[in-house]
């Protein structure tokens, strides 16, 4: 058998094989058209959505910059409920920065950003952000019966207790404000958990 007959054996092969499959090649190509187009879409989309709310996150920043901080706020309040990785921190660091959203608030802010799709190493300086926030009110209001320990604690724990690049950092702000509370026992179960870490 010759070569060429050979090639025409292949070349016909081939087409009957796309004759029987005609249907499923169609599917596949109408499917992957879909799907590139669909990206393409998504992309675009996802590009428009960040211009607007940088766009939105500059204009607070003026409105903020003109003293108008009840316009300010209400536009980073509405980044902030975007939960948008970048943007939404920032949006945060100003209203606490900036003092203009009362202290339940920011709370309740920080605490959904801390349980939203924010990455994890966001979210972890999230929780040493309010963290340092309740100590900061706790220490201002010197309250002896405070409930702030508790939550500051629990703040940090997930941090502590991970192998996060964080938890020196948090195991620090316990220390510290255990010795500024004047409760060195606790101060010192967090030192030594510092010499423990870095063993």
């Amino acid at each position: 058998m010759s070569e060429d007959t050979l090639n025409k054996e292949k070349e016909s092969l081939f087409i009957l094989f796309l004759k029987k499959n005609k249907k499923i090649l169609i599917s596949l190509i109408i499917i992957l058209s879909i799907i590139v187009f669909g990206l393409l879409f998504f992309n675009e989309y996802k590009k428009k959505q960040n211009i607007l709310i940088s766009e939105k996150f500059n204009n607070a920043i003026v409105l903020l910059e003109l003293k108008s901080t009840e316009e300010a706020k209400k536009k980073l309040l509405e980044i902030i409920e975007e939960k948008h990785t970048f943007y939404s921190p920032l949006a945060l660091n100003l209203l606490i920065d900036n003092n203009i959203e009362n202290d339940d608030k920011i709370i309740l802010v920080l605490d959904e950003l801390i349980n939203s799709r924010i990455e994890n190493e966001k979210k972890e300086l999230i929780r040493i952000k309010k963290a340092l926030f309740l100590m900061k009110e706790d220490l201002q209001y010197n309250d002896k019966n405070s409930t702030k320990e508790k939550l500051i604690l629990d703040t940090l724990k997930p941090i502590i207790n991970s192998n996060s690049i964080w938890k020196n950092s948090a195991a620090k702000i316990m220390r510290d404000y255990y010795l500024i509370s004047d409760q060195k026992n606790k101060a010192k179960e967090f030192e030594e958990l510092l010499f423990n870490f870095n063993k």
